[in-house]
């Protein structure tokens, strides 16, 4: 078993861009280059996921949107 790189300040970056630049999100899920799984914390797969659903639903997010969005996860 391959176990990946844990760098959550990392992730926090990637996640804080990809919610600046929204259009990544939709060429990282169609190459299916990245999944909630990769990211080393489940809180941070799930902010991913949500960001995705908001982009799927053609929502321009930012983060009060997020917020919201997250709250319909559990955990969060």
């Amino acid at each position: 078993m391959t176990v990946g790189l844990r760098d959550l300040a990392a992730e926090k970056a990637l996640l804080g861009s990809l919610l600046s630049m929204p259009q990544l999100i939709s060429s990282i899920l169609v190459d299916e280059r990245l999944r909630p799984e990769h990211f080393a914390t489940e809180s941070h797969g799930i902010a991913f996921q949500a960001m995705a659903g908001m982009v799927d639903r053609g929502e321009q997010g930012d983060g009060l949107m997020l917020a919201a969005e997250l709250e319909r996860f559990d955990g969060m």
